[in-house]
């Protein structure tokens, strides 16, 4: 569980980092994140473990881009994200859908298990 402590270090940078390659498309609507600290602290994990699973058990760089704006009314509003993770020499890109379970809540799904 290396990469718990590679994340938490990550965190900082997520939403402001920039990549390049193919990732980048007119399905890019704004760099970086819409999460806050928290929804950020807590999706950060799964996104690592997903990694993992894939193939990487040290993620290096986090980079987010939103995929769609948020849609709905407050509190139920939905948004997705493509994080591009890079780390073991290679780039692997995880879609999440953001989803507001009430006025202070969230959470998160990820939409393209590898």
């Amino acid at each position: 569980m290396k990469w718990i402590g590679i994340l938490c270090g990550l965190l900082g940078s997520l939403p402001v980092a920039a990549a390049e390659g193919e990732y980048f498309s007119e399905e890019i609507v704004q760099q970086g994140t819409l999460a806050n600290e928290t929804l950020l602290r807590n999706a950060m994990p799964g996104v690592a473990a997903e990694v993992a699973r894939r193939g990487c058990e040290v993620p290096e760089q986090f980079f987010a881009f939103v995929l769609a704006m948020p849609k709905g009314e407050v509190g139920e509003r939905y948004w997705h994200e493509r994080w591009i993770v890079e780390g073991c020499e290679r780039e692997y890109p995880v879609d999440i859908e953001f989803r507001e379970d009430g006025v202070n809540a969230a959470y998160w799904t990820i939409k393209n298990k590898g």
